[in-house]
């Protein structure tokens, strides 16, 4: 299953033009311009039943905004946020029926001056 398209479709869809369709999977190039954000999925956990294989599953992802300004990064994280939380998904590859937030925090890394903010989801994918 192509988890990833699902987040990346979601993504580009509602903040594409906010980043400059800077939106990677897992890392970013070091040649991206700030702001962009980095999705990750980071596991899975089928959702056995008594008396089938599992056909549904839970998938954790991460999101991580950088940039420059702090306010700017905030700003993109609860974008990002609106975009994600409670949203579904489907085509030939993946159905996402739900995703749900699951927390943030923020860091910043000294001597490059970048803001980092990190979103966590988990998305029921059937």
């Amino acid at each position: 299953m192509n988890f990833g398209k699902a987040i990346f479709s979601l993504l580009n869809n509602s903040l594409g033009s906010q980043v400059d369709g800077d939106i990677y999977p897992n890392i970013a190039p070091q040649s991206a311009s700030l702001p962009y954000i980095v999705y990750s999925l980071t596991g899975t956990s089928p959702q056995n039943t008594k008396d089938a294989p599992a056909t549904a599953q839970l998938v954790d992802i991460q999101v991580d905004i950088v940039g420059k300004s702090f306010e700017k990064v905030v700003n993109l994280a609860k974008d990002v946020r609106t975009a994600l939380e409670r949203s579904s998904f489907s085509d030939t590859d993946v159905e996402v029926d739900d995703i749900a937030y699951i927390s943030a925090n923020s860091d910043f890394q000294e001597g490059q001056e970048i803001q980092r903010y990190i979103l966590e989801f988990q998305m029921f994918v059937k």
